[in-house]
């Protein structure tokens, strides 16, 4: 599965109003790419640099997700002994496997079928039971808030 240019988040004020909407939390990590092809796992930076190596517990946790195949959208974050955000850990390369996690936030393709064009609800339902189903800690959700915002 080749790679996939991302879609950019757009900061705007105030947050957009009616329903529909959904936001989520940015920690200030890496974004990444987890394909899922049969026995092959590959881990994408946003640019599209094969980041497979750097991260390989992360490769485990993917290759544990219920699916002959899938590409996961997330961001990369690393944390304390504590489980407090260390964004310094990783931007400096001192996280060690075990401190780093994903927290995926949309499902892009699964089992094959391109899925971007279901409403963004229908696809974190999905993403839910991959991520669950891997059991592997190291794979998180990012939980979404959805609102109505009023002016």
């Amino acid at each position: 599965m080749q790679f996939i240019v991302p879609a950019e988040p757009k900061l705007c004020t105030p947050p957009p109003v009616g329903e529909g909407w959904v936001h989520e939390a940015k920690f200030d990590d890496w974004r990444i790419r987890l394909h899922k092809d049969g026995d092959i796992v590959r881990l994408y930076t946003k640019n599209g640099y094969d980041c497979t190596t750097r991260f390989h517990a992360l490769t485990t946790a993917l290759a544990a997700v219920p699916a002959r195949s899938c590409v996961i959208d997330g961001e990369v974050t690393a944390f304390d002994p504590l489980g407090l955000i260390a964004s310094h850990a990783l931007h400096f390369r001192i996280a060690a496997d075990e401190d780093i996690a994903v927290s995926a936030f949309d499902l892009l393709f699964h089992n094959g079928r391109d899925v971007r064009k279901l409403p963004l609800i229908d696809r974190k339902d999905l993403v839910t039971v991959l991520v669950m189903g891997a059991g592997d800690d190291r794979l998180r959700l990012r939980m979404a808030l959805m609102m109505a915002w009023s002016s």
